[in-house]
C-alpha cells in the first residue's frame, strides 16, 4: 500500500510503502477478536436456551400431567415455579381447578338439596325422559302410593301406569304435555291395578345432561 505527498517549493514527491499484510494487521486482530466474542456470547446464548428448554420442557410436561390429572376428577395444584411464563400458567391452572372444586362443591350441595326436598316430598313425584317418557327417578310417596318399586319403576314409562285409552291420550297430545306445567287430570294405574285420577303438574329440568320433566 503506498501514499505519495509533494514537497512544496522542490518540485519533489514523496512516496511511502507498506507491506499489505503489515498495514492490515491491528484490522484482522480486531475482526478476530469480535469472531471470538461472537463465538462465546453465542456459545452461552445456546447453553442457556438448552438449560431454559429442557426447564420449561419438565415444567410443560409437571403442567400437562396436572391437568390430565384434573381432568379425571383429581383435585390437584401445580407450585408456581420456572420461567415466569410457566409460573402464569400455573397460578391459572390453580385457579381453575380451585374455581372447579368449589363449583363441584356447589353442585353436590344442590344436589343434596334436591334429593332431601324430593325424597321428603308427601305427593307421589317422579323425573321421566322428555324423547322416551321412561322414569329416571321416583320419590317413596310414588313407590308407596303406586305399588311398584323404584327398580321397577324405573324399568317403565309414562305409558306403563296408564290405561290403553289414556295411552293413546298422552301419545295424541304429547306436544301438548311436553310444552305445559299444568297437564290436567289423567286415568293412572297401580301395580295392582287400581285407578287414580291425578292432577298432574311438571317442570322441565336437565337431568345429566338430558332433557327431562
Amino acid at each position: 500500500l503506498y501514499s505519495a505527498a509533494r514537497v512544496p517549493s522542490t518540485g519533489w514527491h514523496v512516496v511511502v510503502g507498506i507491506e499489505r499484510a503489515a498495514a492490515l494487521a491491528p484490522v484482522e486482530a480486531a475482526i478476530r477478536r469480535q469472531l471470538a466474542l461472537a463465538a462465546l456470547i453465542a456459545g452461552v446464548g445456546l447453553g442457556v436456551a438448552a438449560w431454559m428448554s429442557g426447564l420449561f420442557g419438565r415444567r410443560m410436561r409437571q403442567v400437562s400431567e396436572a391437568m390430565r390429572r384434573a381432568a379425571g376428577g383429581a383435585d390437584v395444584r401445580v407450585a408456581p415455579a420456572g420461567p415466569r411464563e410457566l409460573g402464569v400458567m400455573a397460578h391459572a391452572f390453580n385457579d381453575m381447578t380451585a374455581a372447579r372444586a368449589a363449583a363441584e362443591d356447589a353442585l353436590r350441595g344442590s344436589e343434596l338439596r334436591y334429593r332431601t326436598m324430593f325424597e321428603a316430598f308427601p305427593v307421589p313425584a317422579w323425573v321421566t325422559d322428555e324423547a322416551t317418557y321412561r322414569f329416571l327417578d321416583v320419590n317413596p310417596a310414588a313407590v308407596a302410593r303406586y305399588g311398584w318399586s323404584r327398580d321397577e319403576f324405573l324399568a317403565m314409562t309414562l305409558f306403563d301406569i296408564r290405561p290403553a285409552a289414556e295411552r293413546d291420550r298422552l301419545r295424541a297430545e304429547a306436544a301438548v304435555v311436553l310444552a305445559g306445567t299444568d297437564l290436567g287430570e289423567w286415568t293412572h294405574l297401580t301395580a295392582g291395578g287400581e285407578t287414580l285420577r291425578a292432577e298432574v303438574h311438571a317442570t322441565r329440568i336437565d337431568w345429566s345432561g338430558r332433557p327431562a320433566r
